[in-house]
């Protein structure tokens, strides 16, 4: 039996964008390539949607990952908030590393 994407289905299921599946996304943000990088929040996950095709990004870590904002050189910043953290997001190496910002406790 084949199930498309109908808009009522949440998952985690990589491919076609008219197959791929997500648990609650909550952020965007357009990539050098013009990919657009999508924080699946009840996933744990940050997704690429690039070529009409979705994969996850092979990063851990996560937990709840709302907002994203691409600052270019494969970084991507991102709002960890089960983590209570601000994380950056190295697209090549595909590290997680937090970010400590002078004069605010972390």
């Amino acid at each position: 039996m084949q199930v498309l994407n109908d808009g009522a289905s949440a998952g985690l299921v990589d491919g076609p964008v008219h197959r791929a599946l997500f648990q609650r996304p909550t952020g965007l943000a357009t990539l050098e390539d013009n990919a657009i990088a999508i924080a699946d929040c009840g996933n744990d996950r940050i997704r690429v949607l690039r070529d009409r095709t979705v994969s996850t990004l092979p990063v851990t870590g996560l937990c709840r990952p709302e907002a994203l904002l691409f600052l270019g050189n494969d970084r991507l910043l991102c709002c960890d908030t089960g983590n209570d953290r601000l994380v950056m997001i190295d697209l090549a190496a595909h590290t997680v590393a937090e970010v400590a910002i002078d004069g605010l406790p972390l």
